[in-house]
C-alpha cells in the first residue's frame, strides 16, 4: 500500500464514456442540430491532450462487454491511430476511425470460423480488414 499510494494520489480518471461525442439535446430530450460534444470537462480534456502529446481523442462503445471501448488518437503532429480492442465489426468504430494512418484491430480467428466470432463477440481477420478498409485507414495490423 505505501509504494501505491503515491501513484494514486497523482492520477486524473478520464472515463472512456466522457470521450464519446454525442448530439446536444434539449430540454425536452430533442436532438440539437449541430456540433455534438464531449463528456469530458474541457479543462481536463485538454490537460489530458498537452501531458499525452495528442491533438484529439475519441472513444465509441466496443460491440463486445458493456465496458469495452474503442479508441482513435490524433497525434500533435497529425498522425492518426485507432485501435479496435476486442469487438465485432462496428459502424462507430468505422466513423471514429475515419481516415486513420493505422488501424490496430483485433481479430481472434479465421473466416471459416465466423460463428464462433460472432458467439465471443470478436472479429475475424477478415472482417479487421474491411473495417480498415471501410474507414480508409493506410495501414490495417
Amino acid at each position: 500500500h505505501n509504494m501505491i499510494q503515491p501513484i494514486l494520489s497523482n492520477t486524473k480518471l478520464v472515463k472512456c464514456e466522457e470521450l464519446i461525442f454525442y448530439a446536444q439535446r434539449d430540454e425536452y430530450m430533442q436532438v440539437i442540430p449541430g456540433d455534438k460534444i464531449q463528456l469530458i470537462s474541457k479543462d481536463l480534456l485538454q490537460e489530458f491532450l498537452q501531458h499525452s502529446g495528442l491533438s484529439e481523442i475519441e472513444t465509441c462503445k466496443a460491440v463486445h462487454c458493456p465496458h469495452a471501448f474503442c479508441v482513435a488518437i490524433r497525434t500533435a503532429d497529425g498522425y492518426k491511430l485507432t485501435y479496435s480492442g476486442d469487438t465485432r465489426p462496428c459502424n462507430y468504430l468505422v466513423n471514429i476511425g475515419r481516415d486513420s494512418d493505422l488501424l490496430i484491430h483485433e481479430a481472434s480467428m479465421e473466416q471459416l470460423l465466423i460463428q464462433d466470432a460472432i458467439l465471443k463477440k470478436h472479429s475475424t481477420f477478415t472482417e479487421a480488414i474491411k473495417e480498415g478498409q471501410d474507414m480508409g485507414a493506410k495501414f490495417t495490423l
